[in-house]
């Protein structure tokens, strides 16, 4: 379960069965999460020698579903004072950041399903609720799914999701205002760009700790 919990915010965006009834939020979002399931499927850029290619295109797909702008404010969150004015460079390296912490874990679970259990929108607004499962250790193993998104720059974009009632945003600025606090702001911009590093680098290696 912890495993599915780390890796739902972007494996829950790549299969899943559609409402009878979806809101335009959510339709929005299939067509989007369309492409990025014909990439991962598709035989021509399947293996190593295909790689990078492959996560390429992944990720300009992935960009076109979240909002990793509001997505990277949220995470920062009540610790922008202590940024010391350097929260650009925060906001500057997020989408390779994001792309370090989960990209090959959604290729490791392309046979995951998701059931799509109903949504709500209201100015501009969505809450989209689903129930996703992957297979771990030959059993398969769901949890619920919130994904809250909004209308900006003229289409419909994830900003948090939410996990068993956990949002990524507030467990990630949790865990940046304890290191923050207790190593300073220079030592968090550090070990980000370490682990863009360490991703960039690997050849074939899963990812295996998170900061």
């Amino acid at each position: 379960m912890t495993r599915i919990i780390l890796f739902s915010g972007v494996l829950a965006l790549s299969f899943f069965l559609q409402g009878a009834h979806a809101s335009e939020a959510e339709r929005a979002l299939r067509e989007k999460i369309s492409k990025v399931q014909r990439i991962l499927q598709d035989p021509e850029l399947k293996g190593e020698a295909r790689r990078d290619l492959r996560r390429s295109l992944v990720r300009e797909a992935l960009e076109k579903i979240f909002d990793t702008k509001e997505m990277a404010r949220l995470w920062l969150g009540r610790n922008l004072w202590r940024a010391g004015g350097r929260e650009n460079e925060f906001y500057d390296l997020f989408g390779d950041y994001l792309e370090s912490i989960y990209m090959e874990n959604i290729e490791d679970y392309a046979d995951f399903r998701v059931e799509y259990k109903k949504s709500f929108e209201q100015n501009g607004k969505a809450t989209v609720y689903a129930n996703f499962f992957v297979w771990e250790k030959g059993a398969e193993e769901s949890a619920l799914a919130e994904f809250f998104m909004h209308f900006s720059e003229g289409e419909w974009k994830v900003y948090d999701i939410r996990i068993e009632y956990v949002s990524l945003a507030l467990n990630y600025e949790a865990q940046y205002e304890r290191k923050i606090r207790l190593f300073g702001f220079d030592i968090l911009i550090r070990e980000i760009r370490e682990k863009i590093r360490s991703y960039k680098n690997r050849r074939g290696a899963r990812l295996s700790c998170f900061l």
